[in-house]
């Protein structure tokens, strides 16, 4: 094979060979590059399953762009030969690495995972379960970073796979203990292979590396993993907490999304580095997450109390109430009784009431994640999402139609201007603007080559954009022309909102909240109530605002942003946008397609479904009032008036 050509790739030389096939580092002869080339071997090729598994690899991570995640080039089907060209990188597998090791340093071992859940998080949000992770799997390059490939069984949570019901999927000594018993792979099975993953780099050896496979999934299903403390010596004390955590057996007693995890990641890293900056009297993330446990079964307790003395109390006034009720039954008068009060909030804080006959599921006719949607009048919208897709309705948002723009990058934010049009933002940089509802579009000079987030618009024409690594960008002539902006922080912003032309407020990683007082021109960071990300704030009133984020906390303050105070915990996982539909009612979503619905302006939240299977991305509030929901894979609904 080597020295041969097949399509338009030159076969070097072979770099590996695994179950499916072999790869070979090749050259494309027509762009001049180096790939890897994944060419299924003969005997796989005769088989219709793995001849789907193969295409089905290089359809998902094609779908992928993020830089721990290795892209896919293209497909060859050439002669007989089926092949996935991808990148070539010039490094070993963390495999290796932990062979010519044995084990690996505490902070390189955080480091490369803190990478690989920036990509498995990335590719959680774009709909996909990767359900095969592990060292073999993640390439190291020689700049040390960590790039994951082989998605051959990587599985969108919504598709039909092409395994059958009860079939085990993934590697034995890294599966979770659902995908052992054949139950349906979550989020949640992958955090538990990076969390043995993790366990290995530091230890050399797996938790249940034993001699036969009964063994070994008798471990992952009933025994507790061995402290990685006991193993190893000199390790931070926290690092045991981490794993034990993503390798609890109950997948709802893990991590709830990658961020979260990362979170604690970031902790550890930068107390192991810098061990002289943490403050004696600050809590820990790890700290604060055993007191908030401490307080649940303290209130659990209570009501456990209040519960039985309310039995007791119900048993002492029984026989009384029923002779008091049994006139009434002779009558067939019992339950006729007065209506007297407002019924309006609890009527909107019931499940019904946001439950799936609520939200009305839009045609699209895609396939992908829809990060963002935007309307310039009642009846024309557009929608952006993965790989440059842009979506337009014409119609008040009942059919869309899809279209496109010269660009592989996700668009994450889709906004529009005023005299300008429609404007979308995402990785790279990269901004375009469409004055013709979105048919053909302008790239834009923006001076940054960080993901861009979240775009807003303010009413006397400027325009401010967050991202990646403190990024904010500033527009003062609606789009047109683009500055950037000294930003206080380093963090990952995720979004911005500003009350008036002057008041402005931007959030990000590790709490991280920025304030702007002259319209984005200068900003400042405001003090820190949280370590938990925060993903959204908005504002009500000019000194009453929310913002919400990581562990389903949502926040409240009622002096323009100056002291929050907790008004919601979920605990479950992060919420990643909400919106007010006026000052009472409100909505928000969580990374587990939870719903959150408050009738009180904001005070007490119910949790319920859109009933609708979509990973949410985003809610968007027309200027009129309506409510928009986008999501994976190509969702958009739309809340019923």
């Amino acid at each position: 094979m080597v020295g041969s050509i097949i399509g338009n790739y030159k076969i070097i030389s072979k770099l590996g060979e695994g179950g499916m096939g072999v790869v070979y580092k090749a050259l494309d002869l027509k762009l001049e590059r180096l790939v890897a080339l994944k060419i299924l071997s003969s005997q796989t090729a005769q088989s219709a399953q793995f001849i789907e598994r193969f295409k089905r690899e290089a359809r998902n991570q094609a779908k992928l762009t993020h830089p721990n995640i290795i892209p896919v080039y293209g497909f060859l089907d050439e002669h007989g030969y089926l092949g996935i060209a991808m990148e070539f990188v010039d490094g070993e597998t963390l495999e290796q690495i932990i062979d010519r090791k044995g084990k690996l340093d505490q902070v390189e071992a955080l480091t490369y995972l803190k990478q690989m859940l920036s990509g498995i998080g990335y590719a959680h949000k774009m709909g996909f379960i990767h359900r095969d992770i592990k060292p073999s799997n993640v390439l190291i390059d020689k700049f040390g970073n960590a790039k994951i490939m082989d998605f051959g069984i990587s599985k969108s949570v919504h598709e039909k796979g092409i395994t059958k019901t009860g079939t085990k999927i993934g590697t034995l000594l890294y599966m979770s203990p659902e995908q052992i018993n054949a139950d349906d792979p979550t989020i949640q099975s992958d955090i538990y292979s990076l969390g043995i993953t993790l366990f290995e780099m530091l230890s050399g050896v797996t938790p249940f590396e034993y001699q036969t496979e009964f063994e070994i999934m008798n471990g992952h299903l009933k025994l507790k993993p061995p402290k990685i403390t006991s193993e190893v010596q000199g390790l931070h004390p926290e690092i045991e907490k981490l794993i034990q955590k993503s390798l609890e057996k109950d997948p709802l007693m893990r991590y709830s999304t990658c961020e979260e995890f990362m979170q604690l990641v970031d902790y550890l890293i930068n107390a192991i580095q810098f061990p002289q900056v943490r403050k004696t009297k600050e809590e820990s993330p790890f700290e604060q997450e055993k007191k908030e446990k401490r307080k649940r079964k303290i209130s659990v307790y209570f009501i456990l109390t209040i519960v039985l003395a309310a039995l007791i109390g119900f048993s002492y006034v029984f026989y009384g109430a029923l002779a008091s009720f049994w006139p009434q039954l002779k009558k067939g008068t019992l339950g006729q009784r007065p209506v007297s009060g407002d019924t309006t909030f609890s009527y909107k804080a019931s499940i019904n009431y946001f439950g799936a006959d609520k939200w009305i599921p839009l045609e699209t006719g895609f396939q992908g994640a829809i990060t963002s949607i935007a309307f310039s009048d009642y009846n024309t919208g557009l929608a952006c999402g993965d790989t440059g897709t842009v979506l337009r309705t014409t119609n008040s948002g009942d059919i869309w139609t899809t279209l496109k723009i010269d660009t592989k990058a996700t668009l994450n934010d889709i906004v529009y201007i005023e005299g300008t049009g429609f404007m979308a933002v995402g990785q790279q940089g990269e901004i375009y603007t469409s004055q013709d509802t979105g048919t053909t579009w302008k790239k834009m000079e923006s001076f940054a080559d960080a993901t861009l987030m979240d775009a807003e618009v303010l009413t006397n024409g400027k325009v401010v954009i967050v991202g990646n690594q403190g990024t904010i960008l500033l527009s003062r002539n609606r789009g047109y022309t683009w500055e950037r902006v000294n930003s206080p922080t380093s963090e990952l912003l995720y979004s911005v909102y500003f009350i008036d032309t002057n008041l402005g407020y931007a959030c990000g990683r590790n709490g991280v909240i920025l304030k702007s007082e002259d319209g984005g021109a200068s900003w400042k960071t405001i003090p820190s109530f949280t370590t938990n990300y925060i993903r959204h704030v908005v504002f009500t009133e000019r000194n009453n605002g929310f913002a919400a984020g990581g562990g389903g906390v949502i926040y409240h303050t009622e002096d323009g942003g100056t002291t929050w105070e907790e008004v919601f915990n979920d605990g479950r996982s992060g919420i990643i946008s909400f919106q007010f539909k006026d000052k009472q009612e409100g909505f928000a979503v969580t990374s587990r397609g939870d719903l959150l619905v408050t009738g009180d302006g904001g005070f007490n939240w119910s949790i319920g479904s859109s009933g609708r299977g979509v990973a949410p991305n985003s809610l968007y509030r027309t200027p009129d009032g309506r409510i928009f929901m986008t999501g994976s894979p190509g969702s958009i609904l739309k809340l019923k008036q």
